[in-house]
Parts: structure tokens; sequence; C-alpha cells
């Protein structure tokens, strides 16, 4: 192993390095998990890996991708150019959320801050929502026309990689499983997770007092994420599994993704 891929306690890397810790996993057959404004990053440097790379063994690769659920209206989300409007490098995931069941488990107190659920947001949440329940409050922002740019991109990539996964089937050269669920909530973070062993997170640490910023869903191949890895310690081993049971906890109420989003 080199010294760039010895775990540290917390490396931070940039999206576009991704890949190559995509490249390393492949002999193990990986289950990679991510949440995203559209999945693209991810995508993007897993099809390189895999119409590039060693697939020495047939390598079977598992991909569960949650993006929000562009066909509902998302408060906040629009442009800003010279007239005054905001663009998608610069809005962030202003979404009402719908509230995974379990988010009150002491497990997960760490990762329902990540997240603006129902009567857990600042900017007008519905208050008292049950778990797994709706509560869809009309915001400022939301700019339609972005939205369907947005899900045509997610549609698009999923197509891709259902076209990639039939030439890698029919060369016998891998197999892969992909599927997009959409869900309508606010993430304030963007992670990837390979094997419940490594987690690329792009949350930010927190000020006292202060709410973590957004990330940026433009900011792909240049985002820059911190890489935690289960043999750094403890911490790490903790970061990983919060994550991983917020992930589970958003794919158990999130739909599949269909043509029409």
């Amino acid at each position: 192993m080199t010294d760039s891929m010895r775990p540290g306690e917390r490396q931070e890397v940039v999206a576009g390095d991704l890949g190559r810790y995509f490249r390393e996993a492949l002999p193990g057959d990986p289950g990679i998990d991510a949440v995203g404004c559209t999945g693209g990053t991810v995508v993007d440097q897993l099809r390189r890996c895999l119409e590039h790379g060693d697939l020495t063994g047939r390598p079977h690769v598992r991909l569960r991708v949650i993006v929000p659920d562009f066909t509902r209206p998302l408060s906040g989300l629009c442009r800003r150019d010279g007239g005054g409007t905001e663009d998608a490098a610069n809005a962030g995931y202003a979404v009402d959320a719908e509230q995974p069941g379990g988010s009150e488990d002491s497990e997960n107190s760490e990762n329902s801050e990540d997240f603006e659920y129902p009567g857990n947001t600042g900017n007008g949440g519905a208050s008292g929502a049950g778990a797994g329940g709706a509560a869809h409050v009309d915001g400022p922002g939301d700019d339609a026309e972005l939205r369907r740019e947005l899900l045509r991109e997610v549609v698009g990539l999923a197509q891709d990689m259902a076209a990639l996964d039939r030439r890698l089937h029919s060369g016998r050269r891998a197999r892969l499983d992909v599927e997009f669920r959409v869900l309508h909530l606010t993430p304030v973070v963007t992670f990837c997770l390979i094997d419940r062993s490594q987690l690329f997170d792009e949350a930010r640490d927190r000020g006292e007092g202060k709410a973590a910023p957004r990330p940026s869903p433009a900011a792909g191949r240049d985002a820059v994420l911190t890489r935690w890895h289960v043999d750094a310690g403890a911490a790490a081993r903790e970061r990983i599994r919060n994550r991983g049971l917020l992930f589970d906890a958003l794919w158990s109420v999130a739909r599949p993704l269909t043509r029409t989003g």
C-alpha cells in the first residue's frame, strides 16, 4: 500500500480522485453507497474505473445512489447570474424533507443533525411530523427549469450505467448492479461509502453555534472530501458507522427513480 493509500485518522482528498479508491476495492467486489445532488461524480469515477481499469477476476460492483426528488418543489433552489438569480453551482440542497424512521434513535443522533427534517429545520419545516411522514412547506427560490435539468441529468446517468452494465456483461468483464432512489430531503452533506470500510464525506466541521455550510452541487470533481478508514481508529469507525446507519435509513424510505423522476 502506498503512503497516499495508508489510512490516517482523516485525510482530505479531491472528489476527482475517487476512482483510485474504487480501483483498489475492485478485487473485493465492492458495494458503494452515495448521497449526492445527482451522483454524477461517483458515477463518472466508477465508469472510468470499469471502462479502463484492470477487471481481472470479473469483479461484481454494487452501486446505490440517493438523490433529491426533483419532481417536487425545492425551496431555495434557484439560479444566480448578473440579473440576480442563483446558478446550480451555488444552489445548496434546499428541500423540505421526509424524515427517515428511527432518526430519534440515539445511534443516529449525529446523523439527524446533518439533514433538515420536518420539525428539525430552521427555515419553516413543519414541526411534529411523524417518522416517515411527509410535511411539505413551499418556500421561495424554487426553479422548476433547473429541477428538470437536474432530473434529466440523473436519469441520463442511470441509463448510462445500465448501458455500461450490458457492455460489461456481454464481454464477461464485470458485473454491475446500479440503483438510484429519490427522496425529498435537505442534505447539508454529501458522502460516499465503500464497503462500509471507507467514507468520503463532504461534511464540514461546525463551529460552535454555527450551522454546517451547504456543499455545492456543481463542485463535482473539485469538491474536497474528508476520507475516513476503519483502520484509522475509533473516531473513524464511529463516523463510518453513523454514515452507514444514515444511508440505510434514507434508503429505506426513498423510492426508485423512474424515467419521469
